[in-house]
Order: C-alpha cells, then structure tokens, then sequence
C-alpha cells in the first residue's frame, strides 16, 4: 500500500532535527598545557658583548700623489719612498739640474740685453718725440713766415727771389716733421720686438 505523501515529508523533515538534538557519544578532553621541570631563574641585566669579525680588505691613503717629472733628468737624490707619508712642500725627489742651470743661466742673459734693448728704445722714443716737436717747431716758425713774406710780396714789398727761399725753407720744414714722424714710428715698432724677447727670455 502507497505511504501518503505528507507522511513522507513529515519523516525528511523530522529526521534532520532529530539527529542535531544528539549528544557526541564521545566528548572531546580538554587538552591540558605541558608541564616544564628543572628550569633555572635569574635576573635580567645589561651587559656588553664583544662581536669581531675577520674581513678581507685593502687600506688606502686618502690622498694619492702620482709623481711625473717636466723636465728628463738623472736622479741624484730619493727621499721617499712608494707608500711613504710625506709632507706638503717636502722635496721627494732631486734631479740633475746641469743642464737646466745652463739653460736658465742663457735665458737670464737674453733678459738682461732685452732690457737693455728696451731702455734704449725708450731712450730712441724720446729722443725721436723731442725731435718730431723741434721740427713741428721750425715749420710753424717758416708757415708764419713764409705767409709774411707773401703779404709782402702781394705788396711789392720783397723780391720774389726773397720769397722763394722763405718758401723753401718752410717745404724743407714740413719734409723735417714728416721724417721724424716716421722714425719715430719705426722707432716705436721696435717695442713689440723687444717685449717679445723679454717674455721669451722670463719664459
């Protein structure tokens, strides 16, 4: 005979509730903390410990000098050696200075007659200025006179031969203000020249 269909809904539904009301035959133990014997108490305190290590390394200088020399030469004196602490201004090294004395003893002379080939530019400028204003001097002197003459000469004052040397005399002293100019220019493009030879000289 066919069991009703709320009968077998009643028994999937009871069944569930049924089985959550049951207690677990086997309860759970209460896991107990572990017992710890034999264990010693002290006070705590600061105290240092020494930590060393051994590394491998390499100790260099802050400062690191290469020495090169401007000049070849023998070396007649060592006075450090690689790796040495020095000082600043300490002479490390003494080389044969021959050939450079000689050298330096040439230069010294080639100084001394550039000088002296200076001073008597300066003396030849001088000189040459003092000339350019003493010929300046005489041309004013023969304009002036040559412009008398020839009032006199448009007055029928003078003979014309008269007139002719005044006017030569004033040519001659324009061409006289004209040469010390130019020597006095090839006298001053001689400066450069010298200066020159002196800054060779002191190099």
């Amino acid at each position: 005979m066919a069991m009703p269909r709320y009968a077998l809904f009643v028994a999937l539904v009871t069944l569930p509730l049924l089985a959550c009301g049951r207690e677990s035959a086997h309860p759970e133990k209460a896991v107990e903390p572990p017992v710890v014997r034999d264990v010693g108490i002290g006070a705590v305190a600061e105290t240092a410990i020494e930590d060393t290590a051994e590394v491998t390394g390499t100790v260099k200088s802050r400062t690191i000098t290469t020495l090169s020399s401007k000049i070849v030469g023998r070396i007649l004196a060592l006075h450090a050696r690689e790796g040495s602490e020095v000082q600043i201004g300490q002479i490390l090294i003494e080389l044969d200075d021959q050939d450079i004395a000689a050298q330096t003893r040439r230069a010294e002379a080639g100084l001394r007659e550039a000088e002296s080939g200076m001073a008597e530019v300066e003396r030849a400028v001088a000189a040459a200025a003092a000339g350019q204003a003493a010929a300046e001097a005489q041309r004013d002197l023969a304009a002036s006179t040559l412009a008398r003459y020839q009032r006199l000469l448009d007055r029928k004052s003078v003979a014309p031969q008269e007139y002719d040397q005044v006017a030569a005399q004033h040519k001659a002293a324009v061409a006289a203000v004209e040469r010390a100019i130019a020597e006095g220019q090839v006298i001053q493009a001689k400066r450069p020249q010298v200066l020159a030879r002196m800054e060779s000289a002191r190099a």
